[in-house]
């Protein structure tokens, strides 16, 4: 995941708006690489199932246990979490005027 995030990283910065912030981003480049890692998401795709349960951490105000009804997902492989974001990117940059 590091990995992952470290190339997302580089090439956020290899792109023309970016290259402007390189100096001052260049030290900030491990705190972003290890912001996306923590928003990397690459489920496998299927059927999912879930389930939510909530225990109050004050027993003294209630004991019991919620549990809500299950709720059915399917993921569906739309590609790798930072490939998807790369796409994006680019397609928002080409709407936009060059300054």
């Amino acid at each position: 995941r590091q990995q992952r995030a470290e190339h997302f990283v580089d090439w956020m910065l290899s792109q023309p708006a970016a290259q402007r912030l390189d100096r001052l981003v260049q030290n900030l480049k491990p705190q972003l690489a290890e912001q996306f890692e923590d928003q990397y998401i690459n489920n496998p795709p299927g059927d999912y199932e879930i389930t939510a349960r909530y225990t109050p951490s004050t027993p003294e105000n209630w004991k019991g246990v919620l549990v809500s009804a299950p709720f059915r997902i399917r993921v569906i492989d739309a590609g790798d979490f930072f490939d998807v974001m790369k796409a994006k990117v680019a397609a928002g940059a080409g709407n936009r005027p060059q300054p």
